[in-house]
């Protein structure tokens, strides 16, 4: 790709140009805080903490537990391996209780645990499936139930009784909740009659006590020891409650957690339910997990892989506010289907457990507790984005639908876009590639031959986000996308957002560049002598006392009766380049963002923030008309 000006040329332009730029804002920004607390008499005021008039902190506030899918919908497994260095409480998990409150089952110090399905189970590299065949079976799906039903205690002593008779028979006791009580179950086997045996052996041996057999159940599930092959617990509730799993605590009491086989670490309750899937001709019959946690817990699995563990602390507060905002006013999002609150993907929000959680994230989210953002009497659903490219786009022009007072377009100039790994961008199809995209992976199948031309046919409102465009083929066919994020969709292989211009051969566009340093020190005129400032990058003010630190110039500030309210913008300068493509006869898109661009952009918090702008005023940016309070006062808990 080239450009019209040379590189040299331009960074030379550029350079003047952006000291101008920051000589003048300067002058103003000095002069005008001079004459301020010249008029007034009065100190220099630091910008007032919002934070201070937010509702009192209450750790309590984010006790509440939520759902968060892990293994759902058709990527359910006939097992799931979980290890926990000291072992694993088992739990009953009240799930259709709206605080999926828990109660301790039983205990294993074994460490390693598979959940699985109620069924014949083969195995293959310590993976379980489902069998018909006997001669694969490792663990059978029938089993030897003695006695009735029994409290907890009637069943820990029946284990004692029966067990060295089982072990002489070569079988083994299962404690297991069914129904709501307790039984003791023993051994595996691949068939009823296989269990009738067993069961008249060990009748043979244990006198007096009912024998039954029992096999496979759509609602049973059971935790293994996957190295021995061995049932450790059953559980069959009919789907009422689920199996719990919980890390047990290292003896000094030190926190452990369930760890996965991707060497993921969670914290809260690991739920296991049955899940049978029908997918066209295909049933998936399998466990689903469900991580039970608290909000708190489940933020802190959060922020560190939608943003940044290492960003400085005022932009984690700000992103925590946003994501208890969008859990909370989406919570039951996948209720219907799988009986969640959230998914652990992007659908969502990127969930991964605690694996990355250090101070900074322990702080933004305890420091915020129960803060969200309020409109009227609703918690905002705070949709973001990585990063909007100088803009973002109102949720009607992205999704349709509806339209939300606090998700419209707003400018984003404190926004350093071109640093991000993908805030500026440049993509080049040929006619013919692009055409089979769109027909063979995107859908639209009355296209053919190769694409002649591109319209974009309008832009979202206030925004640089394309709206509507029209494809046109070789044949004359056209097809229009509508809608800024359906055009990020169509174009996901070339596009990393809807914030796009396209052409054929070359492009022009606007190139924005940001001034990101500062001259060493500049000197202030008083009436007795000079001052020197070190760093362009901070302002000093003159006060009764001496001198006071301002907002820095890269965020320059408007002085209020209220104190100075930071306007968090930055000294750029845009200038209309043409981009060309290698092969003039390809598409080019030239583009800047990345995402839906909807509501806060994560990389504008991290700019502000080094901006020193405090948490509450970076959503105040992002979505004017809001309010932060505590969720409690908007649920009623």
């Amino acid at each position: 790709m080239s450009t019209k000006r040379t590189k040299r040329q331009k960074q030379e332009r550029m350079k003047r140009v952006l000291c101008m730029v920051l000589v003048i804002l300067m002058i103003v920004s000095v002069m005008g805080t001079l004459i301020y607390n010249l008029m007034l008499g009065s100190l220099y005021a630091a910008a007032p903490d919002d934070d201070a008039s937010v509702t009192a902190i209450d750790a309590s506030a984010d006790e509440k537990r939520i759902r968060v899918g892990l293994m759902y919908g058709t990527n359910v497994t006939v097992g799931f391996e979980v290890t926990s260095p000291y072992g694993f409480g088992i739990t009953k998990v009240n799930r259709l209780e709206e605080d999926l409150s828990d109660e301790p089952l039983w205990e294993t110090e074994i460490t390693k645990v598979s959940c699985v399905v109620d069924a014949n189970l083969s195995k293959s590299a310590m993976t379980y499936s489902k069998t018909s065949t006997a001669s694969k079976t490792v663990i059978g799906g029938w089993h030897v139930e003695i006695g009735g039903e029994l409290d907890y205690d009637g069943m820990v002593s029946l284990i004692e009784l029966v067990t060295p008779s089982l072990t002489e028979l070569g079988v083994y006791a299962i404690p297991s909740y069914i129904d709501g009580g307790w039984r003791v179950r023993a051994g595996h086997f691949v068939s009823k009659t296989l269990a009738e045996s067993c069961a008249a052996k060990i009748s043979e041996k244990i006198g007096g006590l009912e024998m039954t057999t029992v096999g496979p159940t759509d609602t049973g599930v059971a935790l293994v020891d996957p190295e021995r092959d061995v049932i450790l617990f059953e559980y069959d509730d009919n789907d009422e409650t689920a199996l719990g799993l919980t890390a047990l605590p290292a003896p000094d009491g030190t926190e452990a957690h369930l760890v996965t086989p991707a060497k993921k670490q969670y914290d809260g309750i690991f739920m296991f339910r049955r899940a049978i899937t029908q997918t066209g001709s295909t049933t998936v019959d399998g466990v689903s997990l469900t991580d039970v946690i608290s909000l708190a817990d489940y933020m802190k699995g959060v922020l560190p892989y939608e943003i940044s563990n290492s960003w400085p602390l005022e932009s984690q507060k700000a992103f925590a506010i946003c994501v208890r905002s969008f859990t909370l006013a989406g919570l039951g999002r996948h209720e219907k289907q799988y009986q969640i609150d959230m998914c652990n993907t992007q659908h969502c929000q990127v969930y991964n457990g605690c694996g990355r959680v250090n101070e900074l994230v322990e702080r933004a989210v305890s420091e915020t507790a129960g803060q969200v953002l309020i409109y009227g009497d609703e918690i905002v659903t705070a949709f973001y984005s990585a990063v909007s490219g100088g803009v973002t786009v109102s949720a009607e022009d992205a999704w349709g639908g509806a339209d939300y007072p606090y998700l419209q377009a707003i400018e984003t100039p404190w926004e350093i876009y071109t640093e991000h790994p993908y805030g500026k961008w440049t993509a080049e199809v040929s006619p013919t590639e692009l055409c089979t995209y769109l027909r063979d992976v995107k859908g639209y199948t009355q296209l053919s031959g190769k694409i002649v031309d591109i319209s974009i046919d309008e832009l979202a409102t206030n925004s640089t986000y394309v709206k509507q465009i029209t494809f046109t083929d070789s044949k004359g066919t056209k097809v229009t996308v509508k809608t800024t994020d359906g055009v990020r969709t169509a174009l996901a292989k070339y596009v990393k957002s809807a914030n796009f211009v396209v052409g054929k051969g070359s492009v022009e566009c606007d190139e924005t560049t940001f001034a990101t340093e500062a001259t060493e020190s500049y000197l202030v005129r008083t009436a007795k002598t000079s001052l020197s400032f070190p760093n362009l990058g901070q302002q000093y003010v003159l006060t009764a006392d001496g001198t006071a630190l301002a907002p820095d110039l890269s965020a320059p500030s408007v002085i209020t009766q209220n104190g100075t309210i930071r306007a968090g913008t930055v000294a750029s300068i845009t200038e209309r380049v043409t981009v060309y493509a290698e092969t003039p006869s390809n598409f080019i898109f030239a583009g800047v963002g990345y995402g839906h661009g909807v509501g806060l952009s994560q990389w504008g918090l991290k700019n502000l923030a080094e901006q020193g702008v405090s948490a509450t005023e970076m959503l105040y940016k992002y979505f004017p008309v809001v309010e932060v309070g505590d969720y409690r006062e908007v649920i009623g808990e």
